[in-house]
């Protein structure tokens, strides 16, 4: 199976996560048959592939001024490619590009509504949550976002998980690593991170929730408003280095993630390594590979109304070892995905044959079909 991937590369952090573990996992995918290789430019040897991949970060700069020439350019690429899927690299879970769905074999997105009709529908800031607080709340946008929602049900079927920003590395020293590999793609940059510290460490600080508050839009800043007026005499919102940000994760027994552009945050990762417990907004209403945020297995969910968070917190903090076997589960079932082991780049192999089955072309059987090996001659880096 031949892959090529017309990606913006390093430029953005969704895009590091999304190559980070194509990179890693490199040399394991060849030895099981897929090859995949990337192009930063249009060429002709873009197309010589069973797969092309588009990454949405690649016409990012484009979309606002040229709109109509960047949807040409899609049309044209579906004609010259064998099968056409595009990779939306978004933070959230129901902002869907939906002019493309026409235009391509799959939509590939970190994450996905549970319910997919709800695409049909607009929502209020484009997201569940800030529609929620709309409506509920009667909280308005300064500017309301135009409604954008998928006209034709036909075209859900195209949507498909590809893998959430977790498969990278968020260490104290990934941003630096991360940024070099973007001038100088050496592989023995990229390593996946190991955690910090272990559940069962002594904590001195209850909590943790370092976040801003302060928003364009007032739907997406309301949760973590209404967090930082409840929670007022327990938080700090000091900025401070990532290193003593990072001790503050791994000393601390609870980190409360909120949403803020999107329902996943690099924090949530963060506290994984740390070794914390991690308590986020009721995530149940989307899907995401892999999973890292099952309620009362990895992690904590409260109410999107915030009215059992304070009830949450206390009850964490009188079952300490309740606590940190929470916190333990989580960090382990982050790990098993990272390590670099076969474990974890089996997994991520049959969550890539997931995704090239469904944009396969099904033969007479019902079935993809199975291309045969193809050698794989090109650097270990991107193009």
């Amino acid at each position: 199976m031949r892959i090529h991937l017309l990606t913006a590369g390093f430029r953005s952090a969704n895009g590091r996560a999304f190559l980070y573990p194509l990179l890693v996992h490199r040399p394991f995918l060849a030895h099981q048959g897929i090859h995949w290789r990337a192009f930063t430019a249009i060429e002709p040897q873009l197309f010589d592939c069973d797969q092309l991949w588009i990454d949405s970060k690649f016409h990012r700069d484009r979309w606002q001024q040229e709109h109509a020439q960047v949807l040409d350019e899609l049309q044209r690429l579906r004609h010259q490619a064998q099968r056409l899927v595009f990779v939306d690299l978004g933070d959230n879970s129901s902002y869907l590009v939906s002019e493309v769905l026409p235009l391509v074999d799959l939509y590939c997105k970190s994450q996905l509504l549970r319910d997919r009709q709800r695409y049909l529908q607009p929502l209020y800031g484009y997201r569940p949550y800030t529609d929620f607080y709309h409506h509920r709340f009667g909280v308005t946008d300064s500017a309301p976002a135009a409604p954008i929602f998928v006209t034709e049900p036909q075209w859900l079927t195209k949507l498909h998980l590809a893998w959430n920003s977790g498969l990278s590395d968020y260490s104290a020293t990934a941003p630096w690593r991360l940024a070099l590999y973007r001038h100088l793609p050496i592989t023995a940059l990229l390593r996946w991170p190991i955690p910090i510290t272990p559940a069962t460490a002594p904590r001195s600080q209850p909590l943790s929730c370092r976040i801003t508050t302060h928003y364009d839009r007032a739907t997406v800043a309301f949760q973590r408003q209404q967090i930082s007026q409840r929670l007022s005499h327990l938080l700090s919102h000091d900025r401070v280095s990532r290193r003593r940000y990072l001790q503050e994760l791994a000393r601390s027994r609870v980190v409360l993630s909120p949403f803020g552009w999107g329902e996943i945050a690099y924090r949530d990762f963060e506290t994984f390594l740390s070794g914390a417990l991690l308590l986020k907004p009721d995530m149940s209403h989307m899907e995401t590979w892999p999973d890292f945020f099952i309620d009362g297995q990895t992690m904590v969910a409260f109410r999107w109304d915030l009215q059992d968070l304070e009830q949450r917190l206390e009850q964490l903090w009188s079952q300490p070892q309740y606590c940190i076997d929470l916190a333990a589960a989580g960090q382990e079932h982050y790990r098993q995905h990272l390590h670099t082991t076969t474990t974890a780049a089996e997994l991520f192999y049959q969550q890539l044959q997931r995704i090239i089955a469904a944009a396969a072309p099904l033969n007479k059987t019902g079935t993809a079909p199975c291309p045969p090996p193809w050698p794989d001659t090109s650097p270990h880096r991107l193009s």
